[in-house]
């Protein structure tokens, strides 16, 4: 998942587009989720 988030971000930076950055932000939060759920 993390390679995948660096890759939109890569693509991000390179054409902008306001559905990859919405793309990126859903995928960092289902991340942050996902951390939470480990360490518990």
């Amino acid at each position: 998942m993390r390679v995948r988030i660096a890759r939109l971000r890569h693509e991000q930076f390179g054409r902008s587009s306001e559905r990859l950055t919405g793309e990126v932000e859903q995928l960092e939060l289902r991340l942050d989720e996902v951390l939470a759920d480990e360490s518990v």
